[in-house]
């Protein structure tokens, strides 16, 4: 079911937002790909309506990534998420390493990419495939956030 700000080509992905080693906010990363027309911060997963940061409850911060299929594909996009994290431990529902599909052929993609991941790291990794479910839009300060206060 599609959320308030996005539209139902799009898949919606989700990094661990200060995974070391990273140099960029995943917000930057993935606008740095070419095909990628938009990436919107925000809260997907959960039950609970209307979450903010201090009010997270059941939902994880995420990553919405809309691209043009002609340019991308979602394989593509899911490649390069795995690239850019190692999530060696269950992280709590907020920090959860997570990608939602939008249709069955994304599910297959994300199951076999996600599969494949697992068995080619030397560590456990911990990354959940689940359905979509509404995004909210995270309030304007975590929108490239790192761009507005640097690198920590």
């Amino acid at each position: 079911m599609p959320g308030r700000d996005e539209k139902e080509t799009c898949p919606k992905l989700e990094l661990q937002p200060d995974t070391p080693g990273n140099e960029l906010a995943p917000q930057v990363r993935f606008e740095r790909i070419n095909g990628v027309a938009r990436c919107v911060v925000g809260y997907s997963g959960g039950v609970t309506a209307d979450p903010t940061y201090r009010s997270i409850q059941d939902h994880t911060e995420a990553l919405l990534v809309e691209f043009d299929p002609k340019v991308l594909t979602y394989e593509d996009l899911v490649l390069s998420w795995t690239q850019m994290h190692q999530p060696v431990s269950k992280g709590r529902c907020q920090y959860r390493s997570a990608l939602w599909y939008w249709n069955e052929e994304q599910k297959e993609v994300a199951e076999e990419v996600v599969k494949q991941w697992k068995a080619g790291s030397r560590n456990e990794l911990y990354a959940d495939v689940d359905p979509v479910t509404e995004f909210y839009r995270a309030e304007e300060y975590h929108q490239h956030f790192m761009g507005k206060v640097g690198r920590r």
